[in-house]
């Protein structure tokens, strides 16, 4: 602004050397600053009348308006084709055809309710009549395809080897679009993280006896062959709240490989001080099994209901979100119990870690002789809440 003012007032002098500098400056200071300060109620009103920004489109109606028809990815059981092809009616001819399948998928995302946005990805849609036998609609972008094969690999797996296992149960795959679907049994349920405030340290240790059994279950699995990572070969994961690290085309078979793996991370304290705390840890046994883990193991992922013979206590009831499992190292578990653990969240979980089951809290990843390997059975509640 000065310098505009300058330059008015040397070509004024110009044009008339007797020009009237001290009567005609404080004119133009005043133009200048109009013109480069706004007055503030000007500018509020300006402000006011600027159409309001459009509302965020709610991801299921992005969904429903997709141009590309609806295509299934993996079969569908009785149950989805029921919820689908029953929507559309014997009005639009009931015939299991691309176009009632495409249209079926529309009028159920239409209806559905949403119980969980997943920020930037998509959500989770319940649909059904709420009858018992609802179907859970996980949706994520297509560029995550490997996430969502993985978690849809490890469902198969569960119903195929312990149909049992408190874990959704697979429905069928569907891309529309940009996104992918995956059908699920819907688990009717709260999370663990959004009671645990209000639970007693007895029900905190009941829930830890639970997750013990169930977990050990889990540990029990044995792979088919060494590969480390997801059940359908999509390679390893290990995230991090600052940046997801995966390696999809090298096979791995032995801890010592995933360990190396782990600490090629790019750390925010740098690559020096990655290899400063690796040279702490003992050297993984290269013969120890790898055991089938969840991957993301914290209370947001973690089901449960009211007891029905304890007022105000909650039992486990089921295990979701498996986009990260696949079979690693026995200890890989223990290290994702605190890994998405912030300040937004901390405050109503902060002694979660103190009740994490025994058989993959990391007090109970002993050292196994001289070889400096970790033994994969838990000698005990090694980890007790203080």
């Amino acid at each position: 602004m000065n310098r505009e003012i300058l330059e008015i007032v040397q070509a004024k002098l110009a044009e008339n050397p007797s020009w009237d500098l001290n009567g005609e400056i404080r004119g133009l200071a005043m133009d200048a600053l109009k013109k480069h300060f706004a007055h503030p109620t000007a500018k509020l009103l300006q402000e006011r009348r600027k159409p309001p920004p459009p509302k965020p489109q709610n991801f299921t109606t992005v969904l429903v308006r997709s141009p590309e028809k609806a295509v299934i990815l993996n079969p569908l059981s009785d149950a989805a084709k029921t919820l689908i092809f029953g929507a559309i009616g014997e009005e639009d001819g009931g015939v299991e055809d691309e176009d009632s399948l495409d249209k079926g998928v529309r009028r159920v995302l239409r209806h559905a309710e949403v119980i969980a946005k997943l920020s930037g990805r998509g959500g989770v849609l319940r649909c059904g009549d709420g009858s018992g036998s609802d179907i859970a609609i996980k949706v994520v972008p297509a560029s995550e395809t490997t996430a969502f094969e993985t978690e849809y690999s490890a469902l198969l797996y569960l119903a195929e080897n312990a149909p049992d296992f408190p874990a959704p149960k697979p429905h069928g795959l569907i891309g529309l679009g940009d996104s992918r679907l995956m059908l699920m049994s819907y688990i009717p349920s709260t999370t663990l993280k959004s009671v645990w405030p209000t639970l007693s340290d007895s029900n905190k240790l009941s829930i830890q006896r639970q997750l013990n059994q169930i977990f050990m279950r889990l540990r029990e699995f044995k792979q088919k062959d060494r590969r480390l990572g997801g059940l359908g070969g999509e390679g390893v994961s290990d995230h991090h709240a600052w940046v997801d690290h995966a390696d999809t085309e090298t096979v791995m078979t032995t801890a010592t490989e995933f360990r190396d793996f782990q600490f090629s991370i790019k750390a925010p304290c740098g690559p020096e001080y990655a290899a400063f705390l690796k040279s702490l840890l003992p050297h993984p046994d290269p013969d120890e099994p790898a055991v089938f883990t969840h991957g993301d193991f914290f209370p947001g992922n973690i089901m449960v209901d009211l007891d029905p013979t304890r007022a105000q206590e909650y039992v486990v009831s089921g295990i979701v979100d498996w986009e990260t499992s696949g079979f690693y190292p026995a200890w890989f578990e223990a290290s994702k119990v605190l890994y998405t653990f912030n300040e937004s969240g901390r405050g109503t979980t902060q002694d979660w870690w103190k009740y994490v089951p025994s058989c993959i809290a990391p007090a109970s990843r002993l050292l196994n002789g001289p070889s400096g390997g970790y033994g994969t059975k838990p000698t005990g509640s090694t980890l007790k809440p203080l």
